[in-house]
This record gives structure tokens, C-alpha cells and sequence, in this order.
């Protein structure tokens, strides 16, 4: 076996990385990010041009002593190492002895530590150079002597974060200004020279926001955001940091980890979140008229996470699930319904195997206004009818015909008579879909046992209390109420009351006889007085919860005297 292949394999599988990079590091070439100068100019060999990524334009200074060329990062990173690609067409030789210095010093950068020193690159070859995480905002490279001059042809500047958990991950935002998309907040370079190529923004709108999915849940203890530079850095003041796992409202629902005062131009503040847990980061800000502008976000935390959760589920399903061809899909199913709402990061398994049990399948509630009979406190026409809400009909094409209208009153209503009690579950409205639907708006639905005021004065179900669309049907929920009759009732309010359809859902009452025989003790005539009587034990039982139990006599009480037993002689001196 070739034994260098051998080694570079064993390498790769052990992990490790050139200069030692850890897997959760990310290494950039920042040298476009800054901005670059020279000790003296030759032509138009600029020194922008050692930074423009192309090997092909090089930067020139005049033959000088100590000839110099800098590039300030404009803020202070970690440089892991630095490549220099060196002139191809002719006088490779100039370049020996270049020093490549790292540090904060601007003026007097000779003063700066030493990366490396080099010793020759060959015409047109790259060198790399390691600097071991040297901190520092500018990178120099430098020619001690007299009469010397500095070509370059390109200078690449690697710097690295250390466990951004930002990098590669997935970002989307509420609007795009032109090219400033929602990636470029994750793409390292902070846009100090070239912002719209390098910050993310929003168009000017309500609640501008910014979401970065990191596809599994991370604990995670700070988040570092960059402002822009060149302008506008109050754009930012008031945005909260969002951390969590539900997508609802954008994720812009989920707990806050900070809200950002202020960033002054160009700096990075970071913010603990303390180990908040989440998929989720979110940047928002309240309020209109805004803009969200971000140049650089970088979240730092440990995992993912994996929680394990027991469910206990109770299906009902005509599915045999003993049999694992039936298991499997429904857990398959299961997952694929998480995903559908944003959690794709789970994975679900039996913990115990399900147990089968019968049950018997409800019947379908039953529309029981169909057997009603309706009326209504006054006829538009004919063809108007209080039946034609009952009809079965929700909609017909063409002019509502088969809809029931009042005429323009105050106070109108319309009113069904189930004929028999009833425990009412829903009642659904479906509007008038030709015209006219806000003449719903206000109506209440009353429910009860009483005809005083046409049955409007029953228990209020509820009020339609916004726009139902034309042709619209809502439902509203009455679980808890009975009675025999069901009001439309617009009160207070002059207009036509118009329904098309009105259906009323639940179970009809239904007695249940039983027979006592009771043997009373009392010293009253229970056959002189036996509606009294029946009427004083009702009340009691109403007393007692059972307010719906009616009392009859299946036959009249009988008397008979119990003559009273004499209390015992009580003994005294033994006699």
C-alpha cells in the first residue's frame, strides 16, 4: 500500500485538519473585507489589487527602503494564516525576506508580532504561511533594506470562528431590499466595504424580521450581532433576539433572549441567552415603517440537543396496530405530520406496543333543525319564508331564494321550535351569498325553554360579531345549553334579518320513568295534600342537582294509621 495515501486516509478518519482546525471552526479569507494602503505608489499597481481575489493584478511599490503594504481588517480578528501568491512574468526574488506581521498597531506596525518570514515563493506559486490564531486588525507584509520593492499579487488573509453555530445553516427574512438577502447575515463578512454585497435588509414595513434555522435544538449562551458601517446604524435600536422552536408568527412568538438598544456604526455586541434552547433564532422589530438591516449574526451554544419524550396516544383507528406493517407507517405518518410544522429533528419509536380495543363508532350528530318548524316576526315576500332556512339548502346559484328575510325592523328575529327539548351541541349559520352580507353582523343565537318576548329573552349561545363573507357558514358552540326553542334575534339594530340556512346540532331529551313506593311517617294527610307534596320533594330534588327529574303519582296515596308505641315504664328502687 502507497504509504502517503495511507496516511492521508488515516488522517481523514481520525479528523484531523490542516493547522489543527476543529470541526466546529470555520475558516474565511477576510482580506476582501478590509481596506489596503502602501508605503509608495508605481503606476496603477494599486494595493487594492493584492485583495481583489484576482492573481493577475498585482500591487507595486517604487524601490525605497522598507517598502511596506497593510491591510486593516477594520476590526480585530483571529488570523489563522496567511497565503501569498507572488508575481509570475518576472523578479520572483523580490519577495524574499518579506515579513508577514500581525497585530493592533496602525502606524508603527513594525512593532507588531511576527506571523512569518519569507524565505522565496516561486514566479506565479502561492505560499502559505501559519499564524496560529495571532490577534490582530492589521496584516503587513514588509522588505527590511534599502533599495527594495514589494510586488504582490495576492494576499489572503484566514481568519476563523470558532463554533459560530450560524455557518452553512438555512436563513430566510420578511422582504429583500434589492441584493440584500438574508444569507449574507451569515457569510462572515461584516460589510464594512461593500455592504449590499455583504448585510442582509428588509424593505421598509411593519415588524421587519430575520430567521435562522438551525435545523436541530442548540443550547445556546450568546448571540453576536454586527451593525452596518457606512450609515444608518438606528435602524437596528429596538430589534429583539427570538430564540425557540415554534414557527408561529414567523417564529417571531417564541421567548426573548435581548432587545438591542443600540450598536454604534460597524461594532459587534453579543448578548447572553443564558442556554436558551432552540432551532430557531429570530431577529424582529416592532413597529411600522421600519427597516432591518443586519451586516453579521454569529450564535455560539452547544448541542443539538436530543430530548427523549414518552406520548401516551390513544388512536382511534380502524387499523390493527399489532401487526408492525401497520405500526411503522403510522409512526411514519407521524413524523412526516412534525415535519409538515417545522419539527423534522425527531424521530419516534414504541416504547411500548400498542393495545388494541374495540370501540363502538358514535353516530354522526344529527341536524335537528330539519324537524323543526320556524317562524319569523315579519315576511319580505313570499318566496321569503321562515322554512327556507330549515330547508337543507346552504347555498343556491342566483338570487337567494331559498333564504329567509324580515322586512326592515327594529328588533327583528326568527325563531325554530324543535318541538321537544332538546341539549344543543352547535348551531351553524351560513349567510346570503348574492348580496347584503353585513345584514348578519350583530345577530344573537338564544337558546331556551320560554316564549316571553317571541323566546328573544332565553340564554344567549353567542353573537355574530364580524363580517361572515358572503355565502359564508360559521359555527358556534353551545355545548351546556337546552331548550325547546333557537332565536336569530337582531336587536336594537333596523334592518332586514336574512338566513339562509340555520342548523342546529345535538340530542333530544328524553325522559326516563321510574317507580318508587315510599312509605311515609307523618303525622300530615299525604292523600288531603299530594300535589303539595309532590311539588315540596321536586324542589328538593332540584336542590340537590337533579333539577330536570318531574315527579307524578302512578297512584294516590293511601292512609293508614300506625298507632304510636308507648315509651317503657321506667323502674326506680328496683322495684
Amino acid at each position: 500500500m502507497n504509504m502517503r495515501v495511507f496516511f492521508k486516509s488515516l488522517s481523514l478518519l481520525l479528523g484531523f485538519f490542516p493547522l489543527q482546525m476543529k470541526a466546529d471552526e470555520k475558516e474565511v479569507n477576510a482580506a476582501g473585507w478590509g481596506t489596503a494602503s502602501h508605503s509608495s505608489f508605481f503606476g496603477n499597481w494599486y494595493p487594492q489589487n493584492a485583495q481583489d481575489g484576482r492573481p493577475g493584478t498585482c500591487t507595486h511599490t517604487q524601490t525605497q527602503s522598507t517598502p511596506w503594504w497593510k491591510l486593516d481588517l477594520l476590526k480585530v480578528y483571529s488570523v489563522n494564516r496567511v497565503v501569498i501568491t507572488n508575481r509570475p512574468d518576472c523578479c520572483s526574488e523580490r519577495i524574499n525576506g518579506a515579513e508577514i506581521r500581525v497585530g493592533n498597531d496602525s502606524s508603527n506596525f513594525s512593532s507588531n508580532p511576527l506571523c512569518a518570514v519569507v524565505s522565496s515563493i516561486p514566479a506565479g506559486g502561492s505560499s502559505s504561511y501559519p499564524c496560529n490564531r495571532m490577534e490582530g486588525r492589521y496584516v503587513t507584509v514588509v522588505i527590511p533594506g534599502n533599495d527594495r520593492i514589494l510586488t504582490l499579487c495576492e494576499v489572503e488573509v484566514y481568519v476563523v470562528y470558532p463554533g459560530n453555530l450560524a455557518a452553512g445553516r438555512s436563513v430566510t427574512q420578511s422582504s429583500t431590499t434589492n441584493s440584500w438577502i438574508a444569507e449574507q447575515a451569515i457569510d462572515f463578512n461584516p460589510g464594512f466595504t461593500y455592504p449590499q454585497s455583504a448585510c442582509s435588509s428588509t424593505l421598509s414595513q411593519t415588524n421587519p424580521w430575520w430567521r435562522l434555522d438551525l435545523r436541530q435544538i442548540y443550547r445556546v449562551n450568546r448571540v453576536v450581532v454586527t451593525n452596518r458601517l457606512d450609515c444608518c446604524p438606528e435602524r437596528i435600536n429596538g430589534a429583539e433576539i427570538r430564540i425557540g422552536n415554534s414557527l408561529e408568527n414567523n417564529g417571531n412568538n417564541n421567548p426573548i433572549c435581548a432587545v438591542i438598544s443600540s450598536i454604534p456604526a460597524g461594532v459587534s455586541s453579543a448578548y447572553a441567552c443564558n442556554d436558551m434552547e432552540g432551532r430557531y433564532v429570530n431577529l424582529i422589530i416592532p413597529g411600522d415603517s421600519r427597516f432591518l438591516t443586519v451586516c453579521e449574526v454569529e450564535v455560539y451554544g452547544e448541542g443539538p440537543c436530543l430530548k427523549q419524550t414518552f406520548v401516551k396516544l390513544k388512536l382511534k383507528s380502524s387499523w390493527s396496530l399489532s401487526e408492525a406493517a401497520a405500526r411503522v407507517p403510522l409512526l411514519t405518518q407521524l413524523e412526516s405530520a412534525l415535519a409538515g410544522r417545522g419539527i423534522s429533528n425527531v424521530t419516534l419509536r414504541w416504547s411500548q406496543l400498542p393495545k388494541q380495543e374495540v370501540m363502538r363508532k358514535e353516530a354522526a350528530p344529527e341536524n335537528v333543525a330539519l324537524k323543526g318548524r320556524a317562524v319569523q316576526s315579519s315576511l319580505y315576500g313570499a318566496r321569503w319564508g321562515s322554512g327556507n332556512a330549515i330547508d337543507g339548502i346552504r347555498y343556491a346559484p342566483g338570487e337567494a331564494t331559498s333564504c329567509a328575510m324580515t322586512l326592515q325592523r327594529v328588533d327583528s328575529w326568527w325563531r325554530l321550535d324543535l318541538l321537544e327539548y332538546h341539549y344543543i351541541n352547535r348551531v351553524t349559520i351560513t349567510n346570503r351569498a348574492d348580496c347584503c352580507p353585513e345584514r348578519l353582523t350583530g345577530v344573537e343565537i338564544r337558546i331556551g325553554d320560554s316564549l316571553e318576548n317571541n323566546g328573544n329573552n332565553n340564554p344567549r349561545c353567542a353573537v355574530v360579531s364580524w363580517a361572515v363573507p358572503a355565502g359564508g357558514t360559521v359555527s358556534f358552540s353551545c355545548v351546556g345549553m337546552g331548550g325547546r326553542y333557537v332565536n336569530m334575534f337582531l336587536p336594537k339594530i333596523n334592518t332586514f334579518l336574512t338566513l339562509c340556512e340555520v342548523e342546529v346540532y345535538g340530542t333530544v331529551y328524553r325522559e326516563k320513568k321510574i317507580f318508587l313506593r315510599m312509605g311515609l311517617a307523618s303525622s300530615v294527610d299525604t292523600a288531603s295534600v299530594n300535589n303539595t307534596f309532590l311539588n315540596q320533594l321536586q324542589s328538593a330534588l332540584g336542590l340537590s342537582l337533579a333539577p330536570d327529574v318531574r315527579l307524578s303519582w302512578t297512584r294516590l296515596p293511601y292512609h293508614s294509621v300506625t298507632h304510636k308505641p308507648k315509651k317503657p315504664t321506667r323502674c326506680t328502687n328496683g322495684h
